[in-house]
């Protein structure tokens, strides 16, 4: 990646599995991606603990993979009812 490349991201872009922001004022989404490290047949459902003031959704609701190492894509939307003017906590997890 070059320079002028990294300014057209944020940290937020990072492919960790954690997502923070500060002033959560106007509704956006984040891509990750989720490699199965478990048993081949392994099915993931989301479960969210929204911010307050916003609601949260992910697409696909449920990640099925069919072999161990298989990644899946998937989106968290966040719509923003109330902007909020420090950081926000809350999770999405999955089982």
């Amino acid at each position: 990646m070059n320079p002028t490349q990294a300014l057209d991201h944020t940290p937020s872009d990072l492919n960790y599995p954690s997502i923070t922001f500060l002033n959560l004022n106007k509704s956006f989404s984040i891509s990750r991606t989720m490699t199965n490290v478990e048993v081949a047949e392994s099915v993931y459902e989301e479960v969210v603990v929204p911010p307050i003031g916003s609601k949260v959704s992910g697409v696909p609701r449920k990640l099925e993979f069919n072999r161990v190492g298989q990644s899946i894509k998937f989106t968290v939307y966040f719509d923003v009812i109330a902007p909020s003017k420090d950081y926000v906590f809350r999770s999405l997890t999955s089982r």
